[in-house]
C-alpha cells in the first residue's frame, strides 16, 4: 500500500531534482507529470512512491546492469596511493583522539573510538603494503582483517619501520576479533572481547606516525597534530 503524502514540506533525494508533494486548497495532492530518472534514464511517475524510485536506482546498479557497478568498483592506482591511504589513516586517528577526550571525561563512546582506531590501523597497514608492491586487488582480498594485514606486513619487514611493542601487537589482534566481523558497528548479543583502549591507541599512533615518512616523504605533521 502506498502511504499518503504528508502536508509537511519533506524532500527526498531520488536521483533527480528534489520532489516536494504539492497540494490544492482542498487538501488533495496535485497530479504529477512523469519525470526522467537521471541515473537510469527511465520515465517514472511522480508522486507515487519514493521507495519505488529508489528501488529502480538499486535495480539499475545491481546484477541487471553490471556496467554501473563495474565502473564504480574499478581500481585506480593513480588515486588510491599509499599517501592517500596514510592520509585517511591519520584522519581516523585524529578523530579517535578527539573522542577519547569524551571517554576520559564522561565515560562514553568507547566502541566508536575502538572502531576509529581499527580504521586507522587497517588503512595504515594497507598503505605500507602498497609501498611494498602489493596491488589494490591484493588489499581487497585481505578485506578488513587486521590480523591478515599485520601478518603480511610483518613478512615484509614492517618492524624495520614501525616499532610496535608486544602489547600493542596483541591489542591489534584482539581488536581484529570484533573489528573485522563488524561487531563494533552493529548490535550483537552475548559478550565480546575488546582490547585495552590505551594499548590500541598507542598502537594506532605508533603505526601512523612511523609510516609518515615512508608513505608521504615528510615527517612531523601527525606528531604535531596529536
Amino acid at each position: 500500500m502506498v502511504p499518503r503524502a504528508s502536508t509537511a514540506p519533506v524532500t527526498a533525494h531520488t536521483g533527480r531534482q528534489q520532489y516536494v508533494p504539492q497540494f490544492t486548497q482542498s487538501g488533495r495532492q496535485q497530479k504529477q507529470t512523469p519525470y526522467r530518472n537521471r541515473l537510469t534514464g527511465r520515465l517514472v511517475q511522480q508522486g507515487l512512491s519514493v521507495a519505488g524510485d529508489v528501488r529502480e536506482c538499486i535495480e539499475f546498479g545491481s546484477a541487471t546492469d553490471k556496467r554501473y557497478s563495474l565502473e564504480i568498483m574499478k581500481d585506480d592506482p593513480a588515486r588510491s596511493t599509499a599517501h592517500g591511504f596514510w592520509r585517511f589513516a591519520a584522519n581516523y586517528l585524529l578523530a579517535a583522539r578527539i573522542i577519547e577526550v569524551k571517554i576520559h571525561s564522561e565515560g562514553h563512546l568507547y566502541l566508536p573510538a575502538l572502531h576509529l582506531h581499527g580504521l586507522a590501523i587497517e588503512l595504515g597497514l594497507k598503505a605500507f603494503l602498497l609501498k611494498r608492491g602489493h596491488s589494490l586487488a591484493n588489499l581487497r582480498e585481505i578485506s578488513h582483517s587486521l590480523t591478515k594485514a599485520l601478518n603480511l606486513a610483518r613478512r615484509h619487514k614492517l618492524g624495520r619501520t614501525v616499532k610496535l611493542t608486544r602489547n600493542e601487537l596483541l591489542a591489534i589482534r584482539v581488536l581484529d576479533i570484533t573489528y573485522s566481523s563488524n561487531k563494533l558497528r552493529y548490535i550483537v548479543t552475548g559478550s565480546i572481547q575488546l582490547p585495552n583502549l590505551i594499548e590500541i591507541s598507542r598502537a594506532s599512533e605508533t603505526l601512523v606516525a612511523d609510516l609518515e615518512l615512508l608513505c608521504t616523504g615528510t615527517r612531523g605533521r601527525i606528531a604535531h597534530a596529536l
